[in-house]
């Protein structure tokens, strides 16, 4: 897939369509790490707010949420698996050192150039297509309109 980026720029990125099981995988699996450093860092926490209190082995673990930071690893790892040639004179593979050599704006269109691609790995199903089966009206002329019917003119 070919994008145009500001300032005359360009790369060549893999569609959405040929990610793979295998890159799922990878991604989600990056994820879980993220997320047991931060699970690991809040009992850590815990256990500093009241050193004389034992971590309860059979309650659940502590709830984590990602950090930018966090985001901002997995955003590189994507890119640095979907970009295969770009026009920067910056050695691929793409990482926060290429981007921190990239034009600001260059950064937010490649981006947005991978959203299909993060939606994808985060499980969604991809486009819906319309379907034709079946009629929009009914034999009797009503019509399949969920709004009610404009009151009769008097």
């Amino acid at each position: 897939m070919h994008i145009d980026l500001p300032g005359g720029a360009s790369a060549e990125l893999r569609d959405a369509e040929s990610l793979t099981g295998a890159d799922q995988d990878k991604y989600a699996d990056a994820v879980d790490a993220a997320l047991e450093v931060r699970r690991r860092e809040a009992e850590a926490a815990a256990i500093a707010a009241n050193p004389a209190m034992m971590p309860d082995p059979s309650a659940p673990p502590p709830r984590a949420r990602l950090t930018n930071a966090d985001m901002r690893g997995l955003r590189d790892m994507v890119l640095g698996e979907m970009i295969t040639a770009w026009s920067f004179p910056i050695a691929l593979p793409y990482n926060s050192a290429a981007r921190a050599q990239l034009p600001i704006y260059a950064c937010n269109a490649l981006q947005e150039a991978i959203s299909a691609h993060i939606d994808a790995l985060n499980g969604e199903s991809g486009p819906k297509e319309a379907t034709t089966a079946g009629s929009a009206t009914t034999s009797s002329g009503e019509s399949s309109s969920p709004l009610p019917a404009a009151p009769p003119a008097s």
